[in-house]
């Protein structure tokens, strides 16, 4: 029972450590990528309707270095996360 409760205290404290370092990548870096959420063809299906958006509305989708705000809540950008959690 005492080595149960003692592998239990090690690998929870490792659980800790490895999310506090984690954490703090992420904060470092600024962004996250979570792979295998949806299917490629679920991904290019939103990459494809996402720049569809942009270009109804007067934007370059191929222009690098400019921030398009009106995408942000799209129906085109919105839609995979309703999707997954409607699941």
């Amino acid at each position: 029972m005492v080595k149960l409760i003692s592998q239990k205290n090690s690998f929870y404290e490792f659980l800790v450590i490895y999310l506090e370092t984690a954490a703090n990548k992420i904060k470092k870096r600024g962004v996250v990528i979570i792979r295998n959420v949806i299917s490629k063809l679920g991904a290019e299906e939103t990459l494809s309707n996402l720049r569809s958006y942009m270009i109804q509305n007067g934007e370059n989708p191929d222009e690098m270095g400019r921030t398009f705000f009106e995408v942000y809540w799209s129906k085109p950008q919105v839609h995979p996360y309703i999707e997954q959690h409607n699941n």
